[in-house]
C-alpha cells in the first residue's frame, strides 16, 4: 500500500525530529544556532545558547555588564 508507507515514513521523520530535539535540550550534542531554531524552535534555542555562551564567557554578572555596555554604545 503506498499511502501505509508514506505514513510510516513520516512517523519515522518525526521519532528521530523528536530524538534529535531531546538530545540537543539535554546538551549531548551541539548544533549550529540556526539548525537548532529548526528543530527546538527560535525561543528553545535562544534560552540554551545564551546559557551555553555564559557558561563559556563568565559569570552572569559579567555577561549582563557587556551586554549593558554594547546596549549603551
Amino acid at each position: 500500500m503506498p499511502g501505509n508507507r508514506t505514513h510510516t515514513r513520516k512517523s519515522e521523520e518525526v521519532r528521530i525530529r523528536h530524538l534529535y530535539r531531546r538530545l540537543i535540550l539535554q546538551g549531548k550534542i551541539k548544533l549550529p544556532y540556526e539548525a537548532a531554531v529548526k528543530l527546538v524552535g527560535p525561543d528553545c534555542a535562544y534560552h540554551l545558547y545564551s546559557v551555553l555562551h555564559l557558561k563559556s564567557t563568565g559569570s552572569v554578572r559579567a555577561a549582563k555588564q557587556r551586554k549593558a555596555k554594547a546596549d549603551r554604545a
